[in-house]
């Protein structure tokens, strides 16, 4: 069943202590760099950026560096790492999974499943 509504999300940038060797300070910089958003709640990171080649790899590589660098103990897990793209269509959004083990019918982020037409709350969260 779609969810009705989703509340505002309120992004809180993960910092790094100097610049990168992109330039960039913050996730946020790098996805306002590209014409984007970056969100985080907790772990669970969200990058959302206009589809242009290389940029989706660019940005993974730039979480798992950065990331790296706070710690031996963080790690992305695979498992729960997907890239997906939306693009417009005459009946809304049409979702398309590029890579990654999780997402198949459909992006997922905090309990939610968006598959370009609505928003679903997973099984698993309730």
């Amino acid at each position: 069943m779609p969810a009705a509504h989703l509340s505002r999300w309120h992004p809180s940038f993960l910092f790094f202590d100097h610049p990168n060797n992109l330039g960039y300070k913050t996730l946020d910089d790098f996805a306002v760099s590209k014409g984007g958003v970056y969100m985080r709640y907790s772990d669970d990171i969200l990058l959302i950026i206009p589809a242009e080649d290389g940029v989706a790899e660019e940005a993974e590589k730039l979480a798992i560096a950065e990331i790296k660098k706070s710690g031996s103990k963080l790690i992305i897990k695979q498992e729960k790492t997907c890239i997906a793209e939306f693009q417009k269509s005459k009946s809304g959004l049409m979702f398309s999974h590029i890579k990654g083990l999780q997402g198949h019918n459909g992006f997922e982020y905090l309990g939610f499943q968006y598959d370009g037409k609505f928003v679903y709350v997973r099984d698993s969260t309730i």
